[in-house]
């Protein structure tokens, strides 16, 4: 049986997935491997909004963030990714925090579901009154009664 612990590659650690101590996650890209260094076997997973890596014994996010912390994650914690790509396991994109704290980060890097930007949501705004209704809606490809309610607040309320 191969220690992955010691990486092949300098500045690369593996660690001990928690709970499979005959499989390794990489540190800086999230991979995972076996105790021969092959790497498992993944399955993209599309579910609603979401799209995320799962291997045979979970999702590798956790896997990997479980593997650093070298404990199973809490009830209430979840991994979260910090750019908001799902697909991007590497170390320097995760961190723990609670459901509160993912959803505030899917606002922050619009991953939550929405086809306007924190962006597009000031420029509606800010064409208000100046564009008729319609064509800022044809514009963003959101309805008209969207685009009212965006600029009455009722919508993104959270953005100034």
């Amino acid at each position: 049986m191969t220690n992955l612990s010691k990486s092949p590659e300098p500045g690369n650690p593996f660690l001990p997935v928690y709970g499979r101590p005959d499989h390794y996650v990489s540190t800086i890209d999230g991979t995972i491997r076996d105790s021969d260094g092959n790497p498992v076997s993944i399955t993209l997973v599309r579910a609603a909004a979401r799209t995320y890596f799962r291997c045979r014994f979970g999702l590798v996010h956790r896997a990997v963030m479980e593997a650093v912390l070298n404990r199973p994650l809490l009830k209430h914690e979840q991994v979260q990714h910090l750019n908001g790509n799902s697909l991007d396991n590497s170390l320097r994109n995760l961190r723990v925090g609670t459901a509160k704290d993912n959803a505030l980060d899917k606002i922050e890097t619009n991953t939550n579901g929405t086809k306007l930007r924190n962006q597009d949501v000031r420029e509606i705004r800010m064409l208000a009154g100046r564009m008729a209704t319609k064509d800022i809606a044809a514009r963003y490809r959101i309805t008209a009664g969207h685009v009212r309610k965006i600029v009455t607040g009722s919508r993104w309320a959270n953005l100034p």
